[in-house]
């Protein structure tokens, strides 16, 4: 018996092990549930009752049993017909198909746990298979509704989504059914068949295109093999949801008066935009539209904040620009300092970045760090200086695996050689893969650009610099002739597939090993 304990802890160790490979590479999340089953299990599951068959076809039969229940964790049921195992299931019905007419069946069911204890066998239930229909003359119409085996609707309802389209139905006998489905009425695109008799019917059509219409027909068969069209007709697939956030503003200038500041920015010419949000703060920029006091919001491209250096000398502002479907930019940011209190200069330096914390230089992360995006392609660096199109909106990303968890502040500043300044806030995106900010285009020039990242928990202020040569190519061609294509499938991705890979060959490893071990220890005793 001792033996025996210590089996099951060890196999109990061996469990926990074979499931690291699953959360290696899982994502953080912010809350879990963990279950604990301590102590050795030896209690069967409770008998499943009762058991019934039910005779639905000359090829089916139907059989549904009570559910067990077990002191720890029930697993599942096994099915038996004539006492050969049939099937494996949690569900507490199973339809057996591919029977002979007129034949009687029996059929029994056990329930198992979590460690494989089994309860005692159920009760057995037996029925017979309904005899073949008889073939009688009809009208030349398959679709004839005189008869008892003609199947028709009682319901139908079509569900799109953007890419599949989920179909509920039910009819007025047993049927197996088809469903075809295409972008004319040759419904050439796809087909489904299922082979088991049921009045209600459930299916989805999957891989389908966003915003397009399809032709569908949905077939009936009945128990004599014949086809009864039981719907024609077509559905429209959701268009796509709009989750890309629009350009920044550009070519901010800020200019102090007193204790004013006066704004004025040029929208982003993106056919959703809507409108922007001005919001500011003293104590550092504003990262999301709720982080500070909102100056303004509307369609503008000015705003004059009266008095806003009375009580604090320095200001912090964030423009945030907006699309009609609620997506928001990462944000221009600007700065702005009561005059008199420097050289008294009027206008606000973008580039003053305040000493937030201790100043690094040199923190792994460099200028080739940094991916420039245009019409999907990344930008090749070439001698530590990128070459863009002036003329196509600009992405800037940061890989989330280059950077803490911690939270922080990118901000990317672009300096012309006249020492006009432009800078913008890198934001997270919605699959915290990337920080990342859209630019609608940049300007011909050659612009030095620095990126400044302030770390809140190590109270570190990074930066590293490099340089971007804005031109107007002749063809698209020259720009992305040497340009690689941005995949969407992350390195994170593939190491949490092949996590789940391999933690789930483990798993059944160790479940093998487990039954073998019992086997053995029942075979001792």
């Amino acid at each position: 018996m001792m033996a025996y304990s210590l089996k099951y802890i060890l196999f109990s160790f061996l469990l926990i092990v074979g499931f690291l490979p699953l959360v290696s590479d899982a994502q953080v999340v912010d809350s879990f549930t963990v279950s604990q089953l301590i102590g050795l299990d030896s209690t069967a599951p409770t008998i499943p009752a009762p058991v019934t068959a039910t005779p639905i076809a000359a090829t089916q039969i139907d059989v549904t049993w009570g559910a067990s229940t077990d002191d720890q964790s029930l697993l599942g049921y096994r099915l038996f017909r004539d006492a050969v195992q049939i099937a494996t299931t949690s569900l507490l019905a199973y339809s057996d198909t591919g029977l002979t007419a007129s034949t009687t069946y029996t059929y029994t069911v056990e329930a198992y746990d979590w460690v494989f204890n089994i309860s005692t066998t159920s009760a057995p239930a037996a029925t017979t298979t309904l005899a073949l229909p008889v073939v009688t003359p009809v009208a030349t119409s398959t679709n004839s509704t005189g008869s008892k085996l003609s199947p028709r609707l009682i319901s139908l309802e079509v569900d799109p989504k953007e890419e599949s389209a989920h179909f509920s139905w039910g009819t007025n006998i047993y049927t197996k059914y088809v469903l075809r489905w295409g972008s004319s009425s040759e419904y050439d695109l796809g087909f489904i068949r299922n082979d088991v008799y049921s009045r209600m019917h459930t299916t989805t059509i999957q891989g389908l295109d966003a915003d397009t219409q399809y032709l569908f027909e949905l077939v009936g068969v009945n128990q004599l093999g014949r086809e009864f069209i039981l719907k024609q007709g077509t559905f429209t697939t959701q268009a796509k949801k709009d989750d890309i956030a629009p350009a920044n503003v550009s070519n901010v200038q800020t200019i102090t008066e007193n204790d004013s500041v006066y704004i004025q920015w040029v929208n982003p010419a993106d056919g959703d935009f809507e409108k922007v949000r001005v919001v500011r703060n003293y104590l550092f920029y504003p990262s999301d539209p709720l982080d500070g006091f909102i100056v303004y919001e509307g369609p503008a491209q000015t705003v004059y904040d009266a008095g806003a250096l009375s009580t604090y000398p320095d200001q912090y502002y964030t423009i945030f620009a907006y699309d009609t479907t609620g997506n928001i930019s990462s944000g221009a940011i600007t700065f702005a300092r009561r005059s008199g209190l420097d050289t008294g200069a009027a206008t606000a330096d973008t580039n003053d970045v305040p000493d937030k914390g201790t100043l690094m230089t040199d923190a792994g992360l460099t200028f080739l760090d940094v991916r420039f995006i245009q019409e999907n392609n990344v930008v090749p660096h070439t001698n530590g200086q990128v070459v863009i199109d002036s003329v196509l909106p600009l992405e800037i990303q940061i890989s989330s695996e280059l950077l803490s968890r911690n939270l922080k502040t990118i901000v990317v500043t672009f300096t012309d050689v006249h020492d006009d300044t432009q800078s913008y806030m890198l934001r997270s995106n919605n699959d915290k893969t990337a920080y990342q900010a859209l630019l609608r285009s940049l300007p011909e020039g050659t612009y030095n650009v620095l990126f400044s990242i302030f770390d809140y928990h190590t109270q570190l202020h990074t930066t590293f610099d490099g340089q971007i040569v804005s031109q107007k190519w002749v063809s698209s061609n020259d720009v992305h002739g040497d340009t690689q294509q941005v995949t969407s499938v992350s390195s994170y991705s593939l190491r949490t597939e092949y996590g789940l890979v391999v933690g789930s060959l483990g798993l059944l490893l160790l479940i093998l090993w487990f039954l073998l071990a019992k086997r053995r220890s029942r075979e001792d005793n």
